[in-house]
């Protein structure tokens, strides 16, 4: 027999997969129009958009993430190899991302075809 504390934990966990799935689409849904847009605007003008890393200048550091705007440039130019150079993580964070748009998406598409 099902306790009703059972049956409203059941319902809880449902409602918060539930949004925690329609929270990830949604920030997929902006990283695939991100990418879109990096694809479109010209180098200088998203070099000009890109802030300045907090973390250098407050610490004078290198954080994890400098030089991947003109990293993920260079992809986009296909210069890998400067991409490799400016930030060394920047080509599987790429690969990351592309992966998780397409699994997503694929996850979207199966929702509709049922």
């Amino acid at each position: 027999m099902i306790s009703s504390n059972n049956l409203i934990k059941n319902e809880t966990t449902f409602v918060l997969i539930k949004s925690l799935k329609i929270t990830y689409f949604i920030i997929s849904l902006l990283i695939i129009i991100t990418l879109f847009l990096f694809l479109i605007f010209p180098n200088d003008f998203l070099l000009k958009i890109t802030p300045i890393c907090e973390w250098k200048m407050k610490y004078g550091k290198e954080c994890f993430f400098c030089g991947m705007t003109r990293a993920f440039i260079s992809i986009k130019n296909l210069n890998f190899s400067e991409a490799l150079r400016l930030n060394s993580f920047s080509i599987p964070f790429f690969i990351i991302i592309i992966t998780n748009e397409i699994i997503s998406f694929s996850f979207l598409i199966k929702l509709y075809r049922k």
